[in-house]
């Protein structure tokens, strides 16, 4: 295998690696930022299985993830909404070996086509017969900035990969060895670095910042002072359009709720929330009580695990004395409902569709429990260490 296919097999391992990243950001009214609406039409060949395709866009405030709202034959038609310079369309396959394959493209407000295939490559990228006002990310042919930038992290990436397939089997197991890998990782991070400042009126080296480093928000436990690096150079490397721009101020406001987050002792933020049921609650309107925000979803095993455990608090104690609110990040408001019916899930539950009370108290993990005293001050938070089962009988039995 020659070097470049190196190269381009540690990029595609990147690229799948944050096709999943959520960007954390706090709720703004779509009709300040003139949301803009998208449409695709794409037409499968028949080397796509395509029950085995599936759909995700960045509409530059969320990631909105397409499952059983995508018809599984014919062309396929996709509609959004998006508050960026483009909406990001990705596109994941599974071979049948079981091989993930993917491609994002870059789509405006001009209705797009793409006719898509497969076959087996090293970059693991779905390939195109055809693109019409849509544009691959990670396509080196037609990308000239990241053509560029491949050919310049080849040594560091090459360099990496070596030591990656020297030592993989000892990898997780030796601290020294992890440690070289780790260094290794933040100099092809720093190198990309230098590489986008010399590039940074192409909105396109902003997408890749946003896409391939500003990963590191989604750690539970990030480096704040790397992050604080990357915010600096977030706010004085690319121009006023990009850091001014709808997501460029969301993800300003990621990178500094990353660097100082909710934590205890904190004061709650102020927030309204219209449940389920209909009913408004404002954070205001609960003082005197104590509040527990329970994040879920039904496809996360710890949090249908715990349901129980929420259960039994609701039964002990007196919905005057500790308000309960769910917040919900299921793919479907049906899905959700028929979790809570079936469970007898009987307190508050907000569909947090929009992804704007997770934003707010800045929750990526699931489940994340939030404890409010009467005042709104924060007096417990889920963390990676505590058991909140336990953490929060214990709590709530010396306060009510």
């Amino acid at each position: 295998m020659g070097d470049f296919m190196f190269l381009q097999l540690i990029m595609m391992t990147l690229r799948i690696k944050q096709l999943f990243i959520l960007v954390s950001c706090i709720y703004l009214s779509e009709a300040a930022f003139g949301q803009k609406h998208f449409q695709v039409t794409i037409k499968l060949d028949t080397s796509l299985i395509s029950k085995k395709v599936n759909y995700q866009y960045d509409d530059g405030k969320r990631i909105v993830f397409l499952g059983d709202s995508i018809s599984s034959s014919g062309n396929i038609m996709i509609n959004g909404k998006y508050f960026s310079k483009f909406a990001t369309l990705d596109v994941i396959y599974v071979n049948k070996k079981g091989m993930l394959y993917s491609n994002s493209y870059l789509i405006d407000d001009k209705p797009a086509q793409m006719d898509l295939y497969y076959e087996p490559n090293i970059e693991q990228l779905i390939l195109n017969k055809r693109l019409v006002n849509a544009s691959a990310a990670y396509d080196t042919t037609t990308n000239k900035v990241y053509r560029e930038l491949t050919n310049y992290n080849r040594k560091l990436n090459l360099e990496k990969w070596n030591f990656l397939q020297k030592h993989k089997a000892n990898l997780n197991s030796n601290d020294s060895l992890k440690n070289i890998y780790s260094q290794l990782v933040r100099e092809v991070s720093q190198h990309t670095l230098i590489f986008l400042k010399k590039h940074a009126d192409d909105y396109y080296s902003f997408w890749y910042f946003k896409r391939n480093i500003a990963y590191l928000l989604r750690n539970s436990n990030p480096d704040t002072a790397l992050l604080k690096e990357q915010l600096k150079y977030l706010q004085t490397t690319f121009p006023p359009e990009i850091t001014q721009s709808f997501e460029g101020k969301e993800l300003i406001k990621a990178y500094k709720r990353a660097i100082d987050p909710l934590k205890k002792n904190f004061y709650a933020p102020a927030f309204t929330l219209t449940t389920i049921d209909g009913k408004k609650l404002r954070l205001s309107d609960l003082k005197d009580k104590y509040v527990l925000f329970d994040f879920w979803a039904s496809w996360c095993p710890p949090c249908m695990e715990e349901i129980p455990f929420v259960k039994s608090l609701r039964k002990k104690y007196p919905k005057n004395k500790l308000v309960i609110i769910g917040i919900n990040r299921d793919k479907s408001l049906e899905k959700m409902k028929q979790t809570i019916k079936e469970k007898g899930m009987n307190w508050y539950h907000f569909f947090d569709k929009e992804t704007d009370m997770s934003r707010l108290f800045g929750v990526l993990d699931f489940p994340t429990y939030f404890l409010v005293d009467q005042k709104g001050k924060i007096i417990y938070k889920s963390d990676d260490i505590r058991d909140d089962t336990e953490e929060l009988t214990e709590i709530l039995g010396k306060l009510i």
